[in-house]
């Protein structure tokens, strides 16, 4: 009998594959189709439209350009406010990296992909997270949208001292993703998401917070319906893989294809990451008039490899971090235009 561990690499090794089903590319990718282990030429038959550049302009030759050139209403445009505080992100940065955990993973981690992406991954993911909430923790608008985004409760709760809020962020690993039929042809995808960050109602965290007790997954009602309470997930690159690996990218979108047919949503945010360096991608559903006879159902855009390491690229990670956990999806790639 294999051993729990045993059995979530596996299932992990198996969502690796299962997850490359629907990729647009002249190369066979393993995938589900009508139930069974199924290899394709998917150039033809794949479902998702080859990527375009998502620009990032805060820390290019390029010039930002002002808010109200965006496009963007309603909480976007506080959402979009406090990301252009370069000042603040940047000091955020430099007191992350002060941090006990972050000296000792630099003195003493040798970094080479998995073996240290864990540390600095789960510090700033964690600090993309805290200061997501603190957002929601200042802004009303932004709980209100949250709230009804991820139709969570309308009652509100003060925790440890902040304001009262219906949203509170979560961070969860090893999610499974249940078969999702993706394409007319049968194709399924499902799989494993790595780190899945997700709204819950502030009701069902309250107390165990506000205790200093542990959050755990039986006490949260609704943990499981991340169909609608889903934020964004990261995708962790694996020892044996990079960022540019021509594996990695099809992965994450699909995963994310996936998450699109689930939600019944229009676009999803996803990063991928290797804990040092960070991609993000929008992935959509093409509008009915993009459709042409034959056609790819989705489209994706994604930023330029980011190093956290680089002192221009840091604040700009966190802050895209920040926009994939809070903003509406359908606005990220305005968002990316001024973090």
């Amino acid at each position: 009998m294999s051993s729990p561990t045993s059995e979530k690499s596996r299932l992990k090794k198996s969502s690796d594959l299962t997850f490359q089903a629907c990729w647009s590319m002249t190369t066979n990718w393993t995938g589900k189709l009508l139930g069974k282990t199924h290899s394709t030429e998917l150039s033809d038959k794949g479902c998702i439209q080859s990527r375009s550049h998502l620009p990032i302009l805060s820390n290019s030759y390029k010039s930002r350009p002002p808010l109200d050139s965006l496009k963007l209403d309603g909480v976007s445009i506080t959402v979009a406010t406090h990301l252009s505080d370069d000042a603040l992100y940047a000091e955020k940065v430099r007191a992350l990296k002060r941090e006990s955990s972050q000296v000792a993973a630099r003195r003493h981690i040798v970094n080479d992909n998995e073996t240290s992406s864990r540390v600095f991954l789960d510090n700033m993911i964690l600090e993309g997270a805290k200061t997501a909430q603190e957002v929601v923790n200042m802004h009303q608008d932004v709980d209100e949208s949250l709230r009804l985004r991820h139709d969570l409760l309308p009652l509100k709760q003060p925790i440890e001292g902040s304001a009262a809020v219906s949203s509170w962020l979560v961070m969860r690993h090893d999610v499974d993703m249940p078969p999702q039929k993706v394409a007319p042809d049968g194709i399924h995808l499902h799989g494993i998401f790595d780190y899945f960050l997700q709204w819950v109602s502030t009701e069902h965290v309250a107390q165990a917070i506000n205790r200093g007790k542990l959050l755990r997954a039986s006490d949260i009602s609704g943990l499981n319906e991340y169909p609608k309470s889903c934020a964004t997930f990261v995708a962790e690159v694996s020892a044996k893989e990079r960022l540019s690996d021509e594996k990695t990218i099809p992965r994450v979108v699909s995963q994310r294809v996936a998450q699109l047919v689930q939600s019944k949503r229009d676009s999803v945010v996803a990063i991928l990451s290797d804990g040092l360096r960070y991609q993000f991608f929008h992935v959509r559903r093409k509008m009915p008039q993009e459709m042409h006879s034959g056609g790819k159902h989705f489209a994706y855009e994604c930023t330029r490899i980011l190093n956290a390491e680089y002192d221009l690229d840091a604040p700009v990670v966190l802050k895209l971090l920040v926009a994939a956990m809070i903003g509406d999806p359908n606005d990220f790639p305005a968002l990316a235009r001024i973090c």
